[in-house]
């Protein structure tokens, strides 16, 4: 069983952003990212990185 993905939750915290919104802009399903950030299963390779991008994105807007 994967672990609670708190690295994800940190980099959430620091753009000022919630799960919902993630999934809103990446087109995961809440359910699907949620459990997946609280460690009960993995996401697709492909889905991992189109998060790391978003977030690196938004971080890259709060930045300026």
């Amino acid at each position: 069983m994967p672990c609670i993905r708190h690295d994800l939750k940190d980099q959430l915290k620091k753009c000022s952003k919630t799960m919902a919104d993630l999934s809103r802009e990446t087109g995961i399903q809440y359910r699907r990212l949620a459990g997946a950030i609280m460690g009960y299963w993995y996401l697709r390779p492909e889905e991992e990185k189109q998060i790391n991008n978003t977030i690196l994105a938004w971080n890259n807007d709060a930045n300026g």
